[in-house]
């Protein structure tokens, strides 16, 4: 990224630089060609900081933003770095791919690129840029998308004497990995049919899944578990072992009683009150 000024007159310095502390502004101008203060509007396009390392999982959506003030007559396109063509141009999809969307904010002014049904083949550079006069001038704005390859999912809270059991999904790019292994507190997890620790694998739709077993946990069973593939990406999920049986549900082993009592008056000159007891069970 450079800046390029050709002339140095007041009204350029005053754009780029803070004259009464001689501190640099973020430049506002990527490009090569000549900046030049008649041929440019006196406000220019700034980019506003936001979120610039996003993550989403497999499946779910990936949101990528980019604010922009000043835009004025200007059009925001949103493209990948390693890719000519663009995604969207203004609020337009460019792209047959039906899981890229584009919306706009106008409150935030943030241009919202969004990607449904995310796959690990998205990860990447996205850059957010507003077309200029000169066709080979552009302000860009990045944003990095990264795609776990690796989840795991499973109960946090087990108790004590039952069965725990977790899944690891590990997708990989563009295949899944040779092979993932189960971690506790960062020790590593063998089967063991006779210690009640069972671990299986297996391949479904280009995904490596495998589940881990604890027949009758122990509360020396808690703790951190992780699955790590091959390709050093992982996934962790904290489990807690809970000592002591859950609460029973009494409704569906004890009737419920619902006692009526009415009360009649006998004898009002005694103050003598008969109380008649209704069990009803459900």
């Amino acid at each position: 990224m450079s800046l390029h000024l050709t002339s140095y007159d007041n009204d350029i310095l005053s754009k780029h630089y803070n004259v009464t502390s001689m501190e640099m502004k973020t430049p506002r101008w990527v490009g090569g060609s000549r900046a030049k203060s008649r041929d440019h509007d006196n406000h220019l396009p700034v980019f506003k900081d936001t979120n610039r390392n996003i993550t989403a999982s497999p499946g779910k959506r990936a949101v990528l933003k980019c604010r922009v003030e000043n835009l004025g007559t200007k059009t925001v396109t949103w493209k990948r770095a390693d890719q000519e063509h663009p995604l969207t141009i203004g609020l337009f999809p460019f792209v047959s791919d039906t899981r890229v969307t584009v919306d706009y904010n106008q409150r935030t002014l943030e241009w919202v690129l969004i990607i449904q049904d995310v796959k690990p083949d998205d990860e990447g550079i996205y850059q957010c840029q507003i077309s200029t006069k000169h066709q080979h001038d552009k302000l860009s704005y990045d944003v990095k998308l990264n795609v776990d390859t690796v989840q795991v999912t499973g109960e946090d809270f087990v108790e004590r004497g039952s069965t725990l059991k977790l899944v690891c999904n590990a997708t990989g790019k563009p295949v899944p990995p040779h092979d993932v292994a189960w971690f506790k507190d960062g020790r590593k997890i063998e089967s063991d049919v006779d210690s009640g620790k069972i671990i299986t694998k297996k391949i479904d739709t280009k995904v490596l899944v495998s589940m881990l077993v604890i027949q009758r946990s122990a509360m020396s069973d808690q703790g951190e578990y992780e699955c790590k593939s091959t390709e050093n990406d992982s996934a962790k999920i904290t489990v807690k072992i809970l000592d002591g049986p859950k609460p029973n549900n009494t409704s569906n082993t004890v009737p419920a009683i619902l006692m009526l009592c009415y009360v009649f008056i006998v004898s009002i000159a005694d103050h003598c009150l008969r109380c008649e007891v209704d069990v009803m069970t459900s």
